[in-house]
Parts: structure tokens; sequence; C-alpha cells
């Protein structure tokens, strides 16, 4: 069995150099949380977001997978962050309703 490819695989993992953009990762979070809160404006941050990556790319700043680590990692960031608020707005805002 040949295991040539393997080290080969190790190779190009070990020396991947990945830079997510956090011009990106910022970007994208802040555009799901305001998807969350009001869609139209949320709409308008994912089209400003993308603009972002975009400019980035063609300022020769950064390479594309970069500005897609970053849209990703920025995408679990929000959707983390509108789950914390939700659980703790269920948790501690109804507990202290007034009716």
């Amino acid at each position: 069995m040949d295991i040539l490819w393997l080290y080969h695989l190790y190779y190009v993992v070990d020396n991947l150099e990945l830079n997510p953009s956090w011009h990106a990762m910022s970007s994208f979070a802040a555009a799901i949380i305001l998807l969350y809160m009001d869609k139209r404006i949320g709409i308008f941050a994912l089209l400003l977001a993308m603009s972002i990556g975009f400019s980035r790319l063609y300022l020769f700043v950064q390479v594309p997978i970069d500005i897609l680590a970053g849209m990703i990692i920025g995408l679990i960031i929000g959707i983390i962050s509108i789950k914390v608020w939700e659980y703790f707005k269920d948790k501690f805002l109804k507990k202290n309703k007034i009716s």
C-alpha cells in the first residue's frame, strides 16, 4: 500500500497558512445579528458585509480562502450570539415580566 499520498496531505495541511479575514468575520457576525433583529436592515448589512469581503479581494489584501474562512467563522459567531441571547432572554426576562 502506497502511503506517499498521506505524507503529501500532511505536508499541504501543515504548510497551509490560513489567515481568516477579521474584516469579513466581524462584518458577517454583525450582519447575521442585524438580520435576526430586523430583516430589512439585515439584508442591507449582508450586502455591506459582502462588499467588504469583495473589497479585500479587489485590493489584493487577502486571498479568497481567507475571506471564505472569515465569512464562515463570522456566521458561526453570529448564530452562537443569537442562540446565547435567546437562552438568556427566555431565562431571565420572562421571570421578571410584570403581569
